[in-house]
């Protein structure tokens, strides 16, 4: 199968074609069976996201028990160790740079490279 060039909302966990703003500069090269996988998982984490949320408001849940917090923590490393393996060199950098794989939580999506040149003062 032939690669094809995706863009990566990853706070909003959307994969798609067209570069839009939203994007954040993450940038893939993948087969249509790779995208199928990621996107398996970002259905996964919104999943895991709606649990954890669920078990955030019952208080007798600890969070230190809670199956669907360590499924997020699982799911939510795989995507981004694919989206390593499979971005460009920008991707990579940022995601190096976030230090995220590395036990460093993920950064707010301010702090996204930004996808538009920044005008020369």
């Amino acid at each position: 199968m032939t690669r094809e060039k995706y863009y990566i909302d990853f706070p909003n966990l959307q994969i798609s074609q067209l570069e839009v703003k939203e994007n954040h500069g993450l940038v893939i090269h993948a087969n249509q069976s790779e995208i199928d996988i990621l996107s398996r998982k970002f259905d996964a984490l919104q999943s895991d996201q709606v649990m954890t949320m669920f078990r955030a408001n019952t208080p007798i849940m600890l969070y230190h028990n809670s199956d669907s917090e360590d499924d997020f923590k699982v799911t939510i490393r795989e995507a981004l160790e694919m989206i390593y393996d499979l971005g460009d060199e920008k991707t990579r950098d940022f995601i190096d740079e976030t230090g995220a794989l590395k036990g460093r939580p993920i950064d707010k999506e301010e702090s996204y490279p930004q996808t538009r040149p920044h005008s020369e003062e």
